[in-house]
């Protein structure tokens, strides 16, 4: 069996010819050739997928695998390096980038995807869904009170946070006239990957005192101006 990563708007081809009926996400070949899927997705725009010779037993047809238990196109931000590995056995693993084990090891931003074949066979699966990895150039945020107000180390983007709840509306690097509470930020350098600054605690409101008015009665009213 033919598995489409999509669930709908699949047209199935066999040898570059269009299999009457065979739009559902999976489709079971009953005979050699070469087949491949195309997906018409939101805005019409059509992805075709890389062929697939069946041949022999054609019953075999080779699952898509999965990398990392993930089933469909995933981003994943990393520091130093990513590990990525085959959730499915193969007797051949072919990545995208060229490696031929179970698992890759990618040390830049990259997009990878997997495909396998098992039983000897020489035909290779429809490729898994990627993996798009993130190398983070982020640097780690941290907090510092200065004049009465929280700055954040320098970012592009920032989420700021009071008590584990958002601090809606602010956007910037600065948190004016903290009230007492536990703050922390998140920052960001390309709104993909996020860090979080260790929390920094407000045990001293900074915060302007309100000028009311207060009246006060006295009683007995009028008196003799001796209060006890």
């Amino acid at each position: 069996m033919l598995n489409s990563s999509y669930s709908s708007g699949n047209q199935w081809y066999k040898n570059g010819l269009i299999i009457n009926n065979a739009n559902t996400n999976s489709y079971t070949a009953t005979e050699t050739g070469k087949f491949s899927v195309k997906v018409t997705s939101t805005g019409s725009c059509i992805v075709t997928s890389d062929e697939t010779q069946i041949s022999g037993d054609v019953q075999g047809s080779i699952s898509i695998p999965t990398i990392n238990g993930f089933s469909t196109e995933t981003t994943v931000c990393f520091r130093d390096s990513l590990v990525l590995r085959s959730s499915n056995y193969f007797d051949r693993y072919l990545w995208s980038n060229g490696d031929t084990s179970a698992t890759t090891v990618i040390r830049k931003s990259d997009k990878v995807s997997l495909r396998g074949t098992f039983n000897g066979s020489s035909c290779f699966s429809l490729p898994s869904s990627n993996i798009v990895g993130i190398k983070n150039l982020n640097v780690i945020p941290d907090i510092t009170m200065q004049s009465a107000s929280l700055i954040a180390t320098t970012s592009n983007n920032y989420r700021w946070f009071r008590n584990n709840l958002s601090v809606v509306g602010l956007i910037n690097n600065t948190l004016s006239n903290p009230l007492v509470g536990a703050y922390r930020v998140e920052t960001s350098s390309d709104n993909i990957c996020w860090d979080t600054s260790p929390d920094y605690v407000v045990v001293i409101s900074s915060a302007p005192i309100l000028n009311d008015t207060v009246v006060v009665n006295t009683y007995p009213n009028p008196n003799t101006g001796t209060f006890n």
